[in-house]
């Protein structure tokens, strides 16, 4: 059974009525895709709160019970879990909504878009031989110094703090 707007602001702080209004079907189509989803966590953080409070309530007050039917002791509490339910409910079905609109717009751009393939006719082959525009260069019968033993290039060490403990190494072994 759907909670009441009356009842959802009787239950409600203030805060948590400003999401409570905003999920009415007509402040929903109002907002922009990026504040809806901060709403959707919002209600989804709210609706865990009260679902998880209202299970710690019902173990706490095992004892205070009276067996009496339908007797509860948090039954507010639940009424509020149930309420952003609802609210999250709603705001989900908007974003679902808005992607399936979203994704007709985009076949229908899609179908616009196709252009029936046009006939591609054979290229006729080259004449030119393949490569023969590089020049070739000898290969240099030099062989390859490594970068280490170039001059002015210094190997780069692990950890730069030990770079004095070497330094010394290298000054104590003269």
């Amino acid at each position: 059974m759907p909670i009441s707007s009356k009842e959802a602001q009787q239950l409600s702080t203030m805060a948590e009525w400003t999401l409570v209004k905003s999920g009415l079907a007509t402040d929903i189509r109002a907002l922009p895709q990026a504040r809806l989803k901060n709403k959707i966590l919002r209600a989804r953080t709210l609706r865990d709160k009260y679902r998880d409070l209202a299970k710690k309530q019902f173990r706490q007050t095992r004892a205070a019970r009276t067996g009496k039917p339908n007797e509860s002791r948090n039954a507010r509490t639940k009424r509020k879990a149930l309420l952003f339910a609802e609210v999250l409910a709603r705001l989900v079905g908007e974003v679902s909504r808005r992607g399936d609109k979203a994704k007709a717009v985009a076949r229908a751009k899609t179908a616009k878009a196709r252009v029936p393939k046009k006939k591609v006719t054979p290229k006729v082959p080259s004449t030119k031989v393949p490569g023969s525009h590089r020049k070739l260069e000898p290969k240099s019968t030099k062989p390859e110094i490594p970068a280490s033993q170039r001059s002015g290039e210094h190997r780069i060490h692990a950890h730069v703090s030990s770079a004095g403990r070497r330094a010394q190494g290298r000054r104590d072994s003269r």
